[in-house]
């Protein structure tokens, strides 16, 4: 797929700078792979291909960040004072006004 090829440093670029996680941000991309293999047939090739893709990938990013902010964070007994803050960020950019503070 020609197209693709041109789109996927651009896709591939845009996810990695919202997903902070990289293994998860490949398999973002690899979501947005089988995404746009699937509706490839409602693409119009009179428009340009690059922000039809990014747009697809935008919809999978949004599924990933819904997804990760329903799993649930687990403290050990006694060692809420040894937590490292970082470790606790959301695991999206577009999230991280959300910083899970530990007193």
């Amino acid at each position: 797929m020609l197209l693709w090829g041109k789109a996927q440093p651009l896709v591939a670029a845009y996810v990695h700078s919202v997903v902070w996680n990289v293994h998860d941000a490949e398999d973002v991309v690899q979501e947005t792979i089988g995404a746009i293999v699937k509706l490839f047939d409602r693409f119009d090739d009179k428009r340009p291909f690059t922000p039809w893709a990014i747009g697809i990938a935008r919809n999978k990013v949004r599924e990933y960040c819904r997804a990760r902010a329903r799993d649930p964070l687990v403290f050990f007994a006694g060692g809420r004072r040894h937590v490292d803050h970082t470790l606790f960020r959301t695991p999206c950019r577009a999230e991280s006004r959300a910083w899970l503070h530990v007193r």
